[in-house]
């Protein structure tokens, strides 16, 4: 049973703590709120309609209802909780790197940051891309620097640090940019695409 239900679909056992975050199945509260940006949402024009139809898209598929609304945003935040569940608290990393806890917190509010971290609930979360058989991935501090707004951007910087990359490649093989640097290739190859990765918080 969930304690709380903080009005935006996210619920927890224990407030505070990541592991036990859950997605809302829907309660009234949520589902006034999805029903509210519902009503607020644009409809589809004359033309976009067309295109899309024309694009092979069902008729069926382009009328938004609330249950439509509903999953499609379950679904985000049931990415968005799993991401979480898959992030390290500040004690968890101090231990791996036997780091003072004030220090790792140092690296997460230096500018630019050491370390790749947001906060949640007020709580530093550090996402696990970062980090690779208890070491901090090669140069990743350097790649960090040039990235937009690192602590505002976290899900969408560990997303693209952790996926293959067309730019990125060996023989027939596509590497993400964590395993790129981590087989120690080319730090500028990667620093070029961090400065042109196009964020959308």
């Amino acid at each position: 049973m969930a304690e709380r239900c903080d009005g935006n679909g996210i619920i927890w056992l224990k407030p505070g703590n990541p592991k036990t975050l859950m997605v809302c199945p829907g309660c009234k509260t949520c589902r006034d709120i999805t029903r509210k940006s519902l009503k607020s949402s644009k409809s589809f024009t004359k033309k976009e309609k067309e295109a899309l139809l024309y694009g092979g898209f069902g008729r069926e598929n382009l009328k938004i209802t609330l249950e439509k609304l509903i999953r499609g945003e379950q679904h985000a935040r049931s990415s968005y909780v799993d991401f979480l569940k898959d992030c390290y608290a500040v004690n968890r990393v101090a231990e791996i790197f036997s780091f003072q806890r004030e220090y790792v917190i140092n690296r997460l509010e230096s500018n630019p940051p050491g370390l790749l971290g947001f906060k949640f609930q007020f709580h530093w979360l550090l996402p696990t891309c970062q980090f690779y058989q208890g070491k901090l991935v090669p140069n990743f501090e350097k790649v960090l620097a040039v990235l937009h707004k690192p602590a505002e951007n976290a899900l969408a910087i560990s997303s693209w640090f952790g996926l293959a990359n067309v730019d990125l490649q060996i023989s027939d093989r596509r590497l993400s940019p964590q395993e790129w640097l981590i087989s120690g290739r080319s730090l500028k190859r990667v620093l070029r695409l961090a400065e042109v990765l196009h964020i959308h918080p």
